[in-house]
């Protein structure tokens, strides 16, 4: 019986992939070469630049909630284990090799709890900060149909789940069959685990440093779409983008691929944009993730991250 879970789940994850294809084969991708070969190398060589930026401001916030943890590590160290995670998060369908960090500070000898509260801590504040620019977009923009709706109603939802989480777990544990009792117990136990390490002053400390993070990287994705003339407004960049990372994290294809593309394909169509348009900034995310994962790897060759 596993082993039919297991081939349904490895077939599910080629979802993406066929949808890639079918979308490489029924477009012409000369154009989108075309264009990236006639781009600004100066304002490239900017974006990358910014991505370094935002990949070391990570790796600081990374040290920083580790601090407020109780956990300690030198900048390098918390570093190479930023990036060495960030590696398996884009080779992971879902980037749920992001939470091998986990598996990083129990081998130091920290606690499951410690460990889970500030990898969380670190995966919901991406999760918050890719949602609320979205949202935002959407409205600056005007609603298309139904799509500024999911996202306003998402990030709301978003939000009253945090706030309200461990009120609702506690109500739903006793209605719970038993062997999904101590699951809930654990994660009431790691709410409190991060409600006592984030006091406000240490919150918002937290906030500005994430802001200042992602500002790096919507700022990035706005020089690329320049470099290769794309024509989009800021807000219809960051909505993209939003929407594009929030797709990456559903554990269907590894880095998203397909199923971003099919999703900015029927965003960008709706705000009268090409499929040229929506499959080049498809592309130059995808170029992101290449180059991440290649900051990622040169970490872990030079210290590999230890599980």
């Amino acid at each position: 019986m596993s082993g039919v879970r297991l081939k349904n789940t490895n077939l599910f994850r080629l979802v993406g992939l066929v949808i890639f294809a079918v979308i490489v084969y029924r477009f012409d991708g000369t154009t989108i070469l075309k264009r990236l070969r006639l781009s600004e190398l100066r304002l490239l060589a900017a974006g990358v630049f910014l991505l370094l930026l935002f990949q070391t401001s990570k790796a600081f916030r990374w040290q920083y909630i580790l601090r407020k943890h109780k956990i300690y590590y030198s900048f390098s160290s918390a570093y190479f284990m930023y990036m060495g995670s960030i590696l398996l998060g884009i080779l992971t369908p879902g980037r749920l090799g992001d939470f091998s960090k986990i598996l990083a500070l129990k081998k130091d000898g920290y606690s499951t709890m410690s460990a889970t509260s500030a990898s969380l801590m670190d995966r919901l504040l991406d999760i918050g900060l890719v949602v609320l620019p979205g949202t935002i977009g959407f409205l600056w923009i005007g609603y298309k149909q139904y799509v500024g709706v999911v996202f306003a109603g998402g990030f709301i939802i978003f939000v009253f789940a945090f706030l309200f989480i461990k009120w609702i777990m506690k109500r739903l544990v006793p209605h719970l069959p038993v062997r999904f009792r101590n699951k809930v117990e654990t994660t009431v136990e790691l709410i409190d685990q991060v409600k006592k390490n984030w006091r406000l002053t240490a919150m918002i400390g937290l906030l500005l440093i994430s802001f200042g993070c992602w500002s790096l990287y919507y700022s990035m994705m706005v020089v690329y779409t320049h470099a290769v003339h794309l024509p989009l407004s800021i807000h219809e960049v960051v909505l993209g983008l939003s929407l594009a990372m929030l797709i990456a994290a559903i554990p269907i294809t590894i880095a998203g691929i397909g199923t971003r593309d099919a999703a900015l394909l029927l965003v960008f169509h709706q705000l009268g944009h090409s499929t040229e348009t929506a499959l080049t900034f498809s592309a130059l995310i995808l170029g992101t993730y290449f180059l991440t994962a290649m900051l990622g790897a040169t970490a872990w060759i030079i210290k590999p991250l230890r599980m």
